[in-house]
Formats: C-alpha cells, sequence, structure tokens
C-alpha cells in the first residue's frame, strides 16, 4: 500500500504529533508499505515553495508557508495555492490512502481536495484546530470551553487574529462560514480518527456523528524502556516533561512547591521553551518565578530517546497541563518508566488515569491540591508501589499501526 502521511509538524518538530507520525512511519516501512511525507515547513525562503528530497529511503515533501498573504481571516485556515500544491503532490505520487495528522498552516479544505480526486482519506483530531481555530478551546484567559460558542468566539479570536476578523455581527458572520468550511471537510473525510473518547465526544456534541469517529490511541514503543535503570537520590524528585508553554501548566507545579516541606524535594523541568500564542514570554516568567535556593532545575530540551534517561532519574511525574489534551503521550512513557504519576483531572488525561490506582489526580490549575497530592505520595512508599505496579493499558506502536491499516483497507 502506498501512504501519504500529511502534517503540518514532523521532526525535528517536537511535540506529540512529531512523535507519533515519525513512530508510524518506521512500522509502516517495516511493514514494506511504500511511504511519502508531506510537511510544513516556516523556515526561510520563498512563500508556497514545494521541495522533494529522499530522506532515508522515503520521500520528503517540505511545502513553506509562514501565513505572510493573510489579509484577512479566512487565509488563516485555508489557501488555494496550498490545496493546487496539495493535489499536485497527489497526482505525483498517487498514494492508495492518505492520512493527515494536523492542518494547521495547510488548509481546512485540504479533505475535499482528495475527495474531489477519489483519494480516501483519513483525519487525525489530534487536537480542536478543526473547530477552534486557537486548536486548545481555551481563551486567552485561560478558561475552557467545553462547547463552541461563537459569540464567545469572536472576542477570543480578535485578541489573536487582531483585523483579520470584524468584530461583532460581522465577525460572526465570518465565522459562520468557516463553520461551514469545517462541518464539509470533516464530513467529507474518508475517515476521523480521534485518540482518546473524550476528544471524540468533544467532536460529536458539536455534531459530527460519533460513528464517523474512530478512536484509536497512540502507540507508545515499550522497547526504550526495558531494563531501564532507576536511580536514587536523597530528596524526592518530581519532574515535569513537555513543551515548557502556558498550556501545559508546569507554573502549577512550581506553585505547589510552597506546600511542599523544604529540603525534602527537587523540581526537574524538562522540555524546549515555545510561545502561547498571544504569550511570548512565558519561559522568562517561570524563571523569575524561581527564586534564589529554590529546589528546582531546567533543563531544557530534550529528544525522545533522553525520556527512559529523564524518568530514571524521577521520583514521581506531574502532567499539569491546563487544557484538556486529546491523549498524553507523558502519561504513558511515566507507566512504563515505573513512576507514580500525578495529572490533572481534565479531558484524555482524567480518562487515561484511575485516579489512586493508577495515578492521582488533582484539580486543575490547583497548586494547593497538587502539593497536597504530592505530599500523599511522599509520604506513603506502599502507595507509590501499588501505582507503579497496577495493570495498565499502554497500546504500542505495533497495535497502532494494525488499526490505522485495516481503517485504510476498509476505506480503499
Amino acid at each position: 500500500m502506498k501512504i501519504l502521511l500529511l502534517t503540518s509538524f514532523f521532526p525535528p518538530d517536537r511535540g506529540g504529533v512529531p512523535h507519533h507520525v515519525s513512530s508510524l512511519l518506521r512500522e509502516y516501512r517495516r511493514r514494506g508499505h511504500e511511504v511519502v511525507v508531506l510537511r510544513k515547513v516556516v523556515d526561510e525562503g520563498e512563500e508556497y515553495e514545494l521541495s522533494r528530497t529522499e530522506a532515508s529511503g522515503y520521500p520528503l515533501y517540505s511545502l513553506r508557508y509562514r501565513w505572510k498573504d493573510a489579509d484577512r481571516f479566512e487565509r488563516t485556515y485555508g489557501s488555494p495555492r496550498i490545496e493546487e500544491r496539495f493535489e499536485g503532490v497527489l497526482a505525483a505520487e498517487r498514494p492508495d490512502v492518505v492520512h493527515a495528522f494536523h492542518l494547521t498552516g495547510l488548509g481546512a479544505g485540504i479533505p475535499l481536495v482528495a475527495k474531489k480526486r477519489g483519494v480516501p482519506f483519513v483525519l487525525t483530531l489530534s487536537d480542536f484546530w478543526m473547530g477552534c481555530p486557537r486548536s486548545q478551546r481555551m481563551t486567552p484567559a485561560l478558561d475552557l470551553c467545553p462547547r463552541i460558542d461563537r459569540g464567545k468566539c469572536v472576542p477570543c479570536l480578535r485578541a489573536l487574529f487582531g483585523e483579520l476578523l470584524p468584530d461583532g455581527e460581522e465577525g460572526r458572520r465570518v465565522l459562520a462560514r468557516y463553520d461551514d468550511l469545517i462541518r464539509e471537510s470533516l464530513l467529507g473525510a474518508s475517515a476521523l480518527v480521534s485518540f482518546s473518547r473524550f476528544a471524540k465526544e468533544l467532536y460529536a456534541a458539536e455534531g459530527i456523528p460519533s460513528s464517523r469517529i474512530e478512536v484509536v490511541p497512540i502507540g507508545v514503543d515499550p522497547d526504550p524502556f526495558r531494563g531501564l535503570v532507576r536511580t536514587r537520590a536523597s530528596v524526592f524528585r518530581i519532574a515535569f516533561l513537555g513543551t515548557v508553554m502556558l498550556s501545559k501548566g508546569p507554573h502549577v507545579l512550581l506553585d505547589a512547591l510552597p506546600h511542599l516541606p523544604r529540603g525534602a524535594v527537587r523540581i526537574l523541568v524538562h522540555g524546549e521553551a515555545a510561545p502561547w500564542f498571544e504569550v511570548r514570554d512565558y519561559a522568562d516568567r517561570l524563571h523569575a518565578q524561581v527564586r534564589p535556593g529554590d529546589p528546582v532545575t531546567f533543563t531544557g530540551p530534550y529528544d525522545p530517546a533522553d525520556v527512559p534517561r529523564l524518568l530514571g532519574d524521577a521520583d514521581c511525574l506531574v502532567v499539569p497541563s491546563l487544557w484538556f489534551e486529546t491523549f498524553s503521550i507523558t502519561i504513558r512513557e511515566g507507566w512504563l518508566a515505573g513512576v507514580p504519576v500525578v495529572a490533572s483531572r481534565l479531558g484524555a488525561m482524567e480518562e487515561a488515569i484511575e485516579d489512586g490506582v493508577t495515578g492521582l489526580l488533582f484539580r486543575p490549575g490547583d497548586a494547593r491540591d497538587l502539593g497536597a497530592k504530592l505530599l500523599s505520595l511522599l509520604g506513603n512508599p506502599e502507595l507509590r508501589r501499588s501505582m507503579v505496579q497496577a495493570p495498565k493499558s499502554i497500546p504500542t506502536v505495533v497495535e497502532t499501526a494494525d488499526r490505522l491499516l485495516g481503517l485504510y483497507a476498509r476505506i480503499r
């Protein structure tokens, strides 16, 4: 089978989507499938330039787009020129199926291009970008949006896009046209995939038939964690792994520090700093929050291969995200590494963890509650041991590939 993987994020980009796509790419090729990748890049050069290279034995198309021609709101979620480039790749490669993992910067109309050419198209709903231009259903004030309210969206999106989106009723009319395209594209895809039941239910609540959305969790390779050597320390080491950005909530972990016994813990923040929409100085704020003598270490970016080592040097993993999350690779990596996990009682994180059994859940954004949960672990080795040893469902890359290949076969 010839499979075209389409994504806005691909290594060397960091994060869950690039990790997932590259894992599937390797597994598909291992099984003898022909794979082509089309990715968006934002480096310097000519806008809309499409290049093709050979990357470790597979064709890699790179399409450059940086929203330079975004002179109105419609250009933030769709571009006829990108659709032309995509159609050209379809004509040149003639894939049996296209699987898109993210369409930010590529356009919400891409599924309709494949439909027009009669190419089966699978769309993974990696976040909420198909419906929320901020992608995380979270306002600048960090209010969550379990349901989409376009009256609330206009001021929220104007804070990000400015005059590209008109104010008031005209803005609502612009968003109504956006909604029409999103719905047409979601229904025009041959199949939709979500990583969790939670994400599926949120899309279904907006009118997308749940029967069209198949839940296929991200597979995590257990091999790098086999034989993991765990280190010991004189203090309880609490790790954060992930992008250091506002919606991931590492500041909540730092805020929990005063609620923990002094001298008994160390906080390790692993990850690359990144802006969150309007908030571009978050990392600076985070560093400024740390006082001299605070037991906090920022270690900077890491590669996926570093994760077992980083977790081997931790006694607890905290996942304090403020947005819903549609999955959490990090939770599963913590489980594989044999460390107790504490996460926000929110979205797919709450779906993943059985509170008190496979991990602990705390009120999102509540540093005091997080501190209390960490205290309960710190003072109870038996609780830590029982959570580490509790049976857990952790899908592998092989299992995820099996399910997706079966889906491709059904829609061809």
